[in-house]
């Protein structure tokens, strides 16, 4: 166990140029964080990046092994599932605009239809 951000994603990472490349100055918005696993941050983090359409990858893996950090072996296909319960939760909330939901509810039926190759 770990402590997990819970809301890890690129609006709340801030970053600064360093001498060949953007650097992490600072994480923010910590208000709902826990005890838990590392890869509930990396699902949220990576949760629009599809093998079809990659955003932060490799270069996300890339840094977090070089920075010492351990990924487990299918790590993607577990960060999918590690998000298809936070997807789930979300889609319970009162008072979800309608846009999110079908939203979320797509991301939801992408995963579960196994619809992006890199879920295997």
């Amino acid at each position: 166990m770990r402590l997990v951000h819970c809301d890890f994603s690129r609006r709340n990472v801030l970053v600064r140029p360093g001498d060949a490349r953007w650097r992490v100055a600072a994480v923010l918005d910590w208000e709902f964080a826990v005890s838990g696993s590392r890869l509930a941050d990396i699902a949220n983090f990576l949760r629009y990046d599809l093998q079809s359409r990659p955003v932060a990858e490799p270069h996300f893996s890339a840094g977090y092994a070089s920075a010492g950090g351990d990924l487990p072996d299918e790590w993607r296909y577990l960060t999918k599932l590690v998000d298809l319960v936070a997807l789930c939760e979300m889609l319970t909330r009162d008072e979800l605009p309608d846009g999110v939901a079908s939203e979320l509810v797509e991301l939801v039926r992408a995963t579960v239809e196994h619809r992006d190759p890199q879920l295997g």
